[in-house]
């Protein structure tokens, strides 16, 4: 007791006998492959999903979680397979379809999907919002979908990705006072987390930092996500070449409830526009070695 190796085995023991008494025990299933892919063991999972299956097809469950696997793992003909299976249930797959035809390179069958799914169900508005973002990736320009989106943030009202999406399209666009005005809109109307980062985005984006600074100065006064604001307020100095300011905010975001790895490993990563990679340096050694220090 009290032994993760131990408990791992009690786990495993204890479910696996569940199945061995009962094949078509889609729970304990379901519960020993999520258990599985968490421990990096995709094989046993699937291995697991595959011989319920086979005891009872109708574990749309345990199903959804293979088609997951599959789709992580690139395995598009099984997936649609799997999808075949869940479909002939009743389940609404169009997501998987839509993801296995990208990812194999099929834009014009997405859009068909989607096509298809819109006029089965009209009130689904991500469905119209992602039909939206394909054709605009193809090459539509944004008064050609303006319609879809409208439509879009009338089913999803509270939606802020469709106001970022509309702004990169008008951006692509070089329309800038009118992506510039969407922004403005969102901050007026909205005043929340979503709108100060969209707006501080956008300008950081045109190089007016001063504008930008203002906004991520608000993220962290806001209730949504403070310590989030913080790294983010942290981060736009440090792209902004400001080491010193950066270093001071993000040892307040350190102090608040975001996993300090985190912060760690998304400043490693993070783009380097504006700022030059030894203040990045200097910023995550630092705090290294503070943090490292104090805990």
């Amino acid at each position: 007791r009290g032994d993760p190796n131990h408990d791992e085995k009690e786990i495993t023991t204890l479910l696996t006998e569940c199945l061995q008494r009962d094949p078509a025990f889609s729970s304990a299933a379901e519960a020993l492959g999520l258990f599985h892919e968490e421990k990096g063991r995709a094989a046993q999972a699937e291995d697991v999903y595959r011989r319920v299956l086979a005891a009872n097809p109708r574990a749309v469950r345990v199903a959804d979680r293979l088609l997951n696997l599959l789709q992580k793992q690139a395995r598009f003909a099984e997936a649609s397979q799997v999808a075949d299976l869940l479909s002939s249930a009743g389940r609404d797959v169009t997501s998987s379809r839509v993801d296995i035809a990208l990812r194999e390179d099929r834009p014009e069958d997405a859009v068909a999907l989607l096509r298809n799914h819109i006029a089965e169900k009209p009130n689904d508005g991500g469905a119209r919002f992602l039909l939206a973002q394909l054709l605009s990736r193809g090459g539509a320009p944004y008064d050609n979908v303006k319609k879809l989106l409208d439509e879009a943030e009338g089913l999803l009202p509270n939606s802020s990705v469709i106001s970022l999406a509309r702004t990169e399209m008008l951006e692509r666009e070089q329309r800038l006072a009118e992506a510039e005005a969407l922004c403005n809109r969102e901050v007026e109307t909205k005043q929340n987390y979503a709108a100060h980062l969209l707006r501080g985005r956008f300008y950081f984006r045109r190089d007016k930092l001063a504008e930008a600074e203002r906004d991520f100065k608000r993220l962290p006064e806001l209730p949504e996500n403070p310590a989030e604001g913080w790294f983010l307020l942290g981060r736009f100095y440090a792209e902004s070449g400001r080491p010193a300011e950066a270093m001071a905010t993000m040892q307040r975001c350190g102090r608040g409830c975001i996993d300090r790895r985190w912060v760690l490993s998304d400043l490693r990563v993070a783009h380097h526009r504006l700022l030059e990679r030894r203040h990045w340096a200097r910023v995550v050694a630092a705090l290294q070695i503070q943090w490292a220090y104090r805990s």
